[in-house]
């Protein structure tokens, strides 16, 4: 009863609240102000002299294939508010767990009405439940390396945008704008897209490299790793710097 109901009572109420006090427009990143070159000291306004930087060389890779793909894991639709906790379950599952959302969740986020989980949370699940995994997450990610990552048998996790279906509107000024966690499991340069396992919208959909690069941004291009530990050194390889 609780899990059919609480979940549309919490919708009543947001969409009564939304329908008397329209939320914002959603906040655009500040503009980007260029630092000079050669600062200047406030005591002296002289030059500062020169900072010599050493660069380890990025690490150079070989071609990658044009298309890969993984073996897709068992489907999992989400219950409500909870696309972390679905989504690395289909990941873990890759890897021989058989667990499910539920069991991630009600130790994260055992409230239903948590609507969000940061990728440190669900790296706790896995080392402290999963600890024969190891689990990474950085930010600042691009296409090359979700493809690197594939093309080496490493699915990626990341956390972007959806678009939620109109009759999931919470109120009629709804922008129909939703953070989500994504699963990649496949890539493909000829037609431009990856696969995506997606717990809101399903399986093994397919999503341009355009539109992900747009609704992965919002997130500073935030992706998660999992992988045997013995592969650390690997990992990290494929990561660069």
């Amino acid at each position: 009863v609780k899990s059919r109901l609480a979940w549309r009572l919490e919708v009543f109420q947001i969409y009564t609240k939304n329908t008397f006090f329209p939320p914002g427009p959603v906040p655009t990143a500040l503009p980007v102000t260029a630092i000079p070159a050669t600062p200047t000291t406030a005591q002296t306004n002289t030059p500062l002299p020169p900072v010599q930087i050493t660069v380890t060389p990025t690490a150079t890779f070989p071609p990658l294939p044009t298309q890969a793909a993984m073996t897709s894991p068992p489907y999992e639709k989400q219950t409500p508010n909870n696309c972390g906790p679905a989504t690395l379950s289909m990941a873990l599952h890759m890897y021989g767990w058989e667990g499910k959302q539920s069991d991630i969740s009600d130790l994260i986020k055992p409230v239903s009405g948590d609507r969000n989980v940061n990728p440190e949370e669900l790296r706790y699940y896995v080392r402290t439940q999963a600890g024969w995994l190891n689990m990474e997450y950085r930010v600042g990610g691009n296409l090359e390396l979700l493809k690197r990552l594939i093309a080496a048998n490493y699915p990626v996790m990341i956390e972007g945008v959806t678009s939620l279906n109109p009759a999931d509107a919470l109120g009629p000024t709804d922008d129909l704008w939703a953070a989500h966690y994504i699963l990649l499991t496949g890539y493909d340069d000829t037609a431009q897209e990856f696969t995506i396992q997606d717990s809101y919208h399903g399986p093994d959909l397919k999503v341009s490299y355009d539109k992900l690069e747009e609704e992965w941004r919002p997130f500073n291009n935030l992706y998660i790793v999992l992988y045997f530990p013995q592969f650390e050194e690997e990992v990290k390889t494929l990561l660069a710097s």
